[in-house]
Parts: structure tokens; sequence; C-alpha cells
């Protein structure tokens, strides 16, 4: 199924049954399944920062300092 801009709730139902079919992710457990979505959000979110500019500097060690300012 080809990616379309007006997916229903049954398409993307769909789309998520190949691709767990297709990543084998029925033969992991529950806990795997969740460390796997972790990681992934991970990698999501630091791509974020680095398009918004949110990271300010990162230290020696690999910590990213975010220069974030307060809301409100």
């Amino acid at each position: 199924m080809g990616t379309k801009s007006n997916m229903n709730i049954k398409d993307l139902q769909e789309q998520a049954n190949e691709l767990k079919n297709r990543q084998n992710w029925g033969e992991h457990t529950l806990e795997q399944r969740a460390m796997f979505l972790v990681t992934e959000v991970g990698e999501v979110m630091e791509e974020v920062l680095k398009l918004s500019n949110a990271y300010k500097e990162a230290d020696k060690d690999g910590v990213i300092i975010l220069g974030l300012t307060p809301v409100g």
C-alpha cells in the first residue's frame, strides 16, 4: 500500500500490520517492542531538536545542553 494523504483508521491499521509482519515484531516480547518504540521516539526527538536549533552546545562527554527558553 502506498502513502495516501487521506488515510482513514483502517488504512493506518493495515499499514501498521504490514510493517509489523515485515519487521517480525510478533516474535518479540512487549517489553522489547516498547524499548524499540522508545528508541525510535528518541531518534525523532533528536532530529526535531536539531531542526529547531534547540541544541545550544554539547560538552566533551556528549551531554547535550538545550538552549530552550521558558514559556510564559
